[in-house]
């Protein structure tokens, strides 16, 4: 039962973020979109490729990619009390054949353009096979 409510929990908190970040970051992500089309790399496939790899138990590179809440300030342990551990923590679980590299590509107090720049040089090289995004709380200030 505890379990379950920890996965419910898991799960609301995941869509609570991705909720919060098309409120406030998408207007601003979608100008810096007309900006720079050219550096925006679609893989195709949405997220079938990543599930695929996962649930045959291969190698998945998953990056939590935003400013200070992805890093976790705040948190008392932020590798695993934040929402980046708690997810990483959740696929882990849920997919315990997969061998899951969770990466910490946070930076505090930036936004998304900011973070548009570093995910072509930084992020992208690296062969992502899932990312999470988050820069709600420095978009709406900025």
């Amino acid at each position: 039962m505890k379990q379950n409510l920890l996965k419910l929990c898991s799960v609301l908190l995941t869509f609570a973020i991705i909720l919060s970040v098309c409120v406030f970051a998408v207007p601003s992500v979608t100008a810096a979109t007309a900006k720079h089309k050219d550096h925006i790399v679609n893989r195709g496939n949405g997220l079938r490729n990543t599930y695929a790899k996962i649930t045959k138990g291969e190698e998945v590179n998953v990056f939590y990619f935003g400013g200070s809440v992805t890093n976790g300030s705040g948190a008392t342990r932020p590798d695993e009390d934040s929402w980046r551990g708690l997810t990483g923590k959740w696929l882990r679980t849920n997919f315990p054949d997969a061998y899951i590299n969770n990466i910490n590509a946070a930076y505090g107090d930036t936004g998304s353009w900011f973070g548009l720049d570093r995910l072509v040089t930084d992020i992208l090289p690296q062969n992502p096979d899932l990312i999470f995004i988050e820069f709600s709380i420095n978009d709406y200030y900025d």
